[in-house]
């Protein structure tokens, strides 16, 4: 006679059960929202649903192939909380998109040696069939990429009409108070009219101007413009680095310096993480009691989270029930 239960609960027969339950919950349509009136009109279920509830996500970069650790760490937190109110009886409407533009995806693609629609679009798929397999209760009918035409006519839409307008102070609001946005097109017939001076420093008039320096005059005007600065600029990524990352990569640069002179070479994995501006060592070891500087970076004060943290571990060995006050 065998030992083996013939329903022991095995890693596939958990796979098989999430399986067959997010099928019928995709078939039911059990996370769609629903609407009052459109396509999708279901009054009469309004009516008996309570209040309406709004949960969006920070969209993912649909840059690599497949989600990583970090996105499901913030969407299983606004699912636990979308799935409570739906339960208490709310329409919860919980929707994800993807931002799928921007040097990210390129430097995918220039990787992959792909065009960037067909390695984000086939990166969105496999997203989509990853959040399904956590079991996350978005609507799926309600989901766009931000390289949508649909949507990114819109933004560029919005755009252009920034672009086109100033601040003229001088406005009248319908308020009766000054001060609006305007058409470009009529701080142009301020200049040809003579009734503002352009800001040049050789006291050119409007229509002494060519082309090329009527338009940098405008651009000093425009609410959206270029303008040239100084920036921390990344070869490796193809794209600039915020001050807060440089400052991070000096920090880790400075760190390595004091490490090469107390215990040797900085490994390759480190290195790694300082080129993607990620150190662990300057957000803070997760053990501080194995740093060699430890008592050289912030003086005594290192001691005490030290000590912290062993406590923290030995009641975690224990099985402590309130370990994560030491953590």
């Amino acid at each position: 006679m065998s030992d083996e239960t013939p329903y022991r609960y095995t890693a596939t027969l958990a796979d098989t059960i999430e399986q067959a339950w997010q099928d019928r919950w995709e078939q039911d349509g059990v996370f769609h929202a629903d609407n009052p009136a459109g396509p999708w009109a279901s009054p009469d279920a309004v009516a008996a649903r309570g209040p309406k509830l709004l949960v969006l996500d920070m969209f993912p970069y649909p840059s690599g192939a497949g989600l990583h650790v970090g996105h499901p760490l913030g969407y299983i937190a606004t699912d636990v909380f979308s799935r409570y109110h739906r339960m208490q009886g709310r329409n919860v409407l919980h929707a994800l998109g993807y931002d799928a533009f921007g040097l990210p995806a390129e430097q995918y693609a220039v990787q992959t040696g792909q065009h960037p629609r067909k390695t984000t679009e086939d990166n969105i798929v496999i997203m989509r069939r990853q959040l399904r397999r956590l079991g996350l209760g978005f609507d799926d009918r309600r989901s766009y990429a931000t390289i949508d035409e649909d949507y990114y006519r819109w933004t560029q839409w919005i755009f252009t009409q920034i672009r086109e307008s100033w601040y003229d102070p001088e406005a009248v609001r319908p308020d009766g108070s000054l001060g609006a946005a305007r058409p470009i097109s009529t701080l142009v017939e301020k200049f040809e009219r003579g009734e503002r001076a352009p800001l040049r420093a050789d006291g050119k008039t409007w229509a002494q101007l060519t082309d090329a320096e009527q338009q940098r005059v405008l651009a000093q005007f425009r609410l959206a413009y270029t303008s040239e600065a100084p920036v921390n600029w990344c070869p490796g990524l193809g794209t600039v680095l915020s001050n807060e990352a440089r400052e991070g990569q000096d920090h880790a640069a400075q760190l390595d310096r004091a490490l090469d002179g107390r215990t040797g070479a900085l490994p390759g994995r480190a290195g790694r993480r300082r080129a993607r501006g990620i150190d662990d060592r300057h957000r803070g070891l997760h053990d501080p009691t194995r740093h060699p500087l430890r008592g050289h970076l912030h003086g005594p004060r290192a001691r005490a989270p030290a000590r912290r943290c062993a406590r923290a571990r030995g009641r975690l060995a224990a099985g402590h029930p309130r370990v994560m006050e030491g953590l």
